[in-house]
This record gives structure tokens, C-alpha cells and sequence, in this order.
């Protein structure tokens, strides 16, 4: 928690036990109970330091319990209770049950106080998480799959490696500074497969900067939505565009060689 609270980030996290699919109730249960005891642990250190920063540093705690509604709401409850700033939706889980363990947490947890799931930012992802009552996400999603040469696009991701001679952008519909000063799929391709470190690097940032543009548009889009009444429609069109079906089967992927 010191060296959190050095490195300076504007949010970090209380310390947690992640468990793992495989464990069991009772093995869920008791690395709850260790995380709620490191919880206090970790508000008391941050409230050491908090004061000395020279700058507002936010604690969020991280709630776990696997995929047990008891242990969720349990532990929701508790760390409602607790002086945080904001809470670390966590665990680990199965996609389908993503939207009902974020319902029980989202349930307990105080209005007033931001919501953050981590590491999901996948766009059904996304969409599952604004609809159930998350705020922000994160994940290396965007950047590690533009690094391997998927880029999203309005209508499912593309492998740019496949763009060999292509003369469009990478979506005509995007409005971040990749695709706004015309770079082309091949010109992109060429970087990637490109032996000089240094085209690499290029192909490597320019990727990143569209992919994150993608996701942080995705948001904007999705508040205004809720804003203007209108986020199942908008996640019904959405959810047709990018993977060519409705929510309900979100959990298939496309079989589309452009599509996850």
C-alpha cells in the first residue's frame, strides 16, 4: 500500500485474493474473509500517507466472492460500509454470469460512490457492465490485441494483416488521429511485418491509439445513450453491428473471419 501510494496513480486498489474458477465454496469463502481483513489494512495505511501526498490520491476496495451470490452481497455490504472512494469490481467468473454478480454487487454498494470493473473492456463487456451499474473500466485488451494486429472497427475487428495492397483506413467511420490522417490498412500492414524496430514501434502506437480511441468512443456513446433514454436500442444496434447479432447471443462469437 506504500508503494501504491508512492508511485502516485489518482485511484489504486485495496489489497485482494483472487480466487480461480476452480475453487471451491468454502476456499471462496475464506479468501473473502482474508480480502475484507486486508480491506481495513489498506484504509488504514492509505490514511496514513493520504495527507502527506500533496495531491487527492482516491482508495477503492475490491470485492471478490467468486460467482456465489451470498458471498458477493456479503462482502458488498461490508466494504459499502467502509471509508472508500469508490469500489474494484473483481473475480474470477464466466462471461454469462458477468451481468448477474455485477447486479448483486451493484445492488448492495452505496449510489453516491463510482463503481470501476476490472479488467474487462471488451465492447459486450462494456455494455454488460453500464447496463448493471459499472462506471469505468480498464484492461490491456485494447492495446495488447492492437499489438497483435486486431483492430476494432464499427463492424467487428479486423486482422490488418490480412490488408496486404488495401487503400482504405482502418474504419472510415472513426474519428481518432489514425484513421483522420488517412493511414491505410497496407501502409499499417507494412509496419507490422516490417524488420526495423522503428516501424514496428510506429505501427505499434498508431494501433494502440485507434483501438483506445474505439473503446473510450464506445463510452461516450454508451453515457449519451443512457442520458437520452435510449441504451437498449442503442445496444441492440450496436451489438448487430460489431458482432452481427443480438445481446442474447453475445456470449457466440460470429463466425466471421473479421469477428472474435
Amino acid at each position: 500500500m506504500e508503494i501504491q501510494c508512492r508511485i502516485g496513480a489518482d485511484i489504486h486498489m485495496a489489497f485482494d485474493e483472487l480466487t480461480s474458477l476452480a475453487d471451491t465454496y468454502e476456499y471462496n469463502k475464506e479468501a473473502l474473509e482474508r480480502t475484507e481483513r486486508w480491506a481495513q489494512i489498506s484504509l488504514d495505511v492509505h490514511k496514513q500517507h493520504r495527507d502527506d501526498l500533496g495531491y487527492r490520491q482516491s482508495l477503492y476496495g475490491v470485492l471478490q466472492g467468486g460467482r456465489w451470490e451470498d458471498l458477493r452481497r456479503s462482502t458488498a455490504k461490508k466494504l459499502g460500509q467502509m471509508d472508500f472512494d469508490g469500489y474494484g469490481l473483481g473475480g474470477a467468473f464466466l462471461k454469462s454470469d458477468l451481468g448477474e454478480i455485477l447486479k448483486w454487487c451493484n445492488e448492495e454498494l452505496p449510489e453516491g460512490k463510482p463503481r470501476h470493473l476490472l479488467g474487462l473492456s471488451r465492447p459486450d463487456d462494456i455494455l454488460i457492465g453500464s447496463e448493471n451499474g459499472a462506471d469505468t473500466f480498464d484492461c490491456v485488451a485494447p492495446t495488447r490485441e492492437a499489438r497483435h494486429g486486431r483492430l476494432y472497427t464499427k463492424y467487428g475487428y479486423i486482422n490488418i494483416e490480412k490488408y496486404a495492397g488495401s487503400l482504405d483506413v482502418i474504419d472510415e467511420h472513426c474519428d481518432c488521429p489514425v484513421c483522420q490522417a488517412g493511414y491505410t490498412r497496407d501502409e499499417l500492414r507494412a509496419l507490422l511485418k516490417s524488420q526495423d524496430p522503428e516501424d514496428r514501434e510506429k505501427y505499434f502506437t498508431l494501433a494502440s491509439i485507434h483501438n483506445l480511441r474505439f473503446t473510450i468512443r464506445l463510452t461516450e456513446e454508451i453515457r449519451q445513450a443512457i442520458l437520452d433514454g435510449r441504451f437498449e436500442e442503442y445496444k441492440q444496434q450496436f451489438m448487430k453491428d460489431y458482432y452481427g447479432f443480438s445481446p442474447k447471443g453475445a456470449a457466440n462469437e460470429k463466425k466471421n473471419t473479421n469477428k472474435q
